[in-house]
Protein backbone atom coordinates (compact mmCIF):
# COMPACT_ATOMS: atom_id res chain seq x y z
CA UNK A 1 0.00 0.00 0.00
CA UNK A 2 2.91 2.40 0.61
CA UNK A 3 4.04 2.11 -2.61
CA UNK A 4 0.64 3.03 -4.30
CA UNK A 5 0.75 6.48 -1.99
CA UNK A 6 4.27 7.14 -2.78
CA UNK A 7 3.44 6.20 -6.87
CA UNK A 8 0.35 9.17 -6.03
CA UNK A 9 2.38 11.75 -4.44
CA UNK A 10 5.44 10.86 -7.27
CA UNK A 11 2.40 12.22 -9.83
CA UNK A 12 0.83 14.96 -7.67
CA UNK A 13 4.13 16.08 -7.32
CA UNK A 14 5.04 16.23 -11.26
CA UNK A 15 1.27 17.71 -11.97
CA UNK A 16 2.06 20.70 -9.53
CA UNK A 17 5.71 20.98 -11.63
CA UNK A 18 3.52 21.03 -15.14
CA UNK A 19 0.77 23.03 -13.91
CA UNK A 20 3.44 25.97 -12.86
CA UNK A 21 5.27 25.59 -16.41
CA UNK A 22 1.86 26.12 -17.77
CA UNK A 23 1.54 29.12 -16.05
CA UNK A 24 4.76 30.76 -16.73
CA UNK A 25 4.22 29.88 -20.54
CA UNK A 26 0.59 31.76 -20.18
CA UNK A 27 -1.72 29.30 -20.78
CA UNK A 28 -4.84 27.87 -19.06
CA UNK A 29 -4.10 25.38 -16.45
CA UNK A 30 -7.95 24.10 -16.36
CA UNK A 31 -8.14 25.41 -12.32
CA UNK A 32 -11.17 27.38 -12.32
CA UNK A 33 -14.37 28.11 -14.58
CA UNK A 34 -14.28 30.02 -16.90
CA UNK A 35 -16.19 33.34 -16.20
CA UNK A 36 -18.72 35.30 -18.15
CA UNK A 37 -20.69 38.41 -17.91
CA UNK A 38 -24.16 37.85 -17.85
CA UNK A 39 -24.84 41.70 -18.41
CA UNK A 40 -22.68 42.37 -21.10
CA UNK A 41 -22.15 39.03 -22.69
CA UNK A 42 -18.06 38.83 -22.58
CA UNK A 43 -16.76 35.45 -21.70
CA UNK A 44 -13.47 33.83 -21.54
CA UNK A 45 -12.68 30.79 -23.80
CA UNK A 46 -9.76 28.46 -24.13
CA UNK A 47 -8.35 28.11 -28.04
CA UNK A 48 -6.61 24.50 -29.48
CA UNK A 49 -3.11 26.07 -28.08
CA UNK A 50 -4.60 26.65 -24.61
CA UNK A 51 -4.71 30.19 -24.02
CA UNK A 52 -6.94 31.62 -22.26
CA UNK A 53 -8.42 34.56 -24.50
CA UNK A 54 -11.43 37.08 -24.22
CA UNK A 55 -14.73 37.19 -25.98
CA UNK A 56 -18.53 37.95 -26.39
CA UNK A 57 -20.74 34.85 -27.58
CA UNK A 58 -21.38 35.95 -31.40
CA UNK A 59 -17.57 35.60 -31.72
CA UNK A 60 -17.04 32.77 -30.18
CA UNK A 61 -12.80 31.72 -30.13
CA UNK A 62 -11.95 35.11 -31.71
CA UNK A 63 -10.42 36.96 -28.73
CA UNK A 64 -11.72 40.74 -28.72
CA UNK A 65 -7.38 41.95 -28.29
Amino acid sequence: MSQRRNNIRELASRIVILQAKTRALGLFTNDRELLECQKCGLLEDVIFNGQLITCRAPDFGQDTC
